[in-house]
């Protein structure tokens, strides 16, 4: 079951972070994703490959929705403090936020959730997203691949 009280607490996190609003929504995708990919959190979004990277219609429809109860509750533990540290240390590669983002979603559907998985990861990134340099995508994956040592490679 998906948990939109949880998405919710992360977009408050996120939301002083990125500079243009009209775009949260789809960083929230990516933040979404990775939480659940990366630090293993469970709220029930199921992820496809998107124009833009990691995509879950039912979280689209979720937040389209704008049905949250006043007393949104989120169960889960949601390990903001290592969610802050991962937007900060984001922050740190010097470009905009919402780009890191994109690219550390994009990165990690590559890398674990496409099938076939590429035999690069990082150089099929750049040939689906042009407009990413390569040493911009070198220094999210370097930063991604300090919290993806638990995840395992998929066959």
């Amino acid at each position: 079951m998906s948990n939109i009280c949880c998405v919710l607490q992360l977009a408050k996190e996120l939301v002083s972070h990125i500079k243009n609003q009209q775009s949260l929504s789809t960083v929230l995708q990516w933040l979404v994703y990775i939480a659940q990919k990366v630090f293993n959190l469970h709220f029930g979004y199921r992820f496809k490959w998107g124009v833009r990277g990691p995509y879950s219609r039912s979280l689209a429809k979720d937040l389209r929705a704008g049905s949250i109860h006043e007393k949104c509750v989120c169960e889960e533990n949601l390990k903001l403090s290592t969610i802050r540290e991962f937007l900060e240390d984001l922050k740190s590669v010097n470009i905009k936020l919402e780009l890191a983002l994109e690219i550390a979603a994009s990165y990690a559907m590559l890398r674990y959730d496409v099938y076939p998985r590429p035999a690069d990861p990082l150089e099929e990134l750049l040939k689906r997203k042009p407009n990413i340099t390569f040493r911009d995508a070198q220094a999210v994956a370097k930063i991604l691949s300090k919290y993806l040592f638990g995840l395992k490679e998929k066959a």
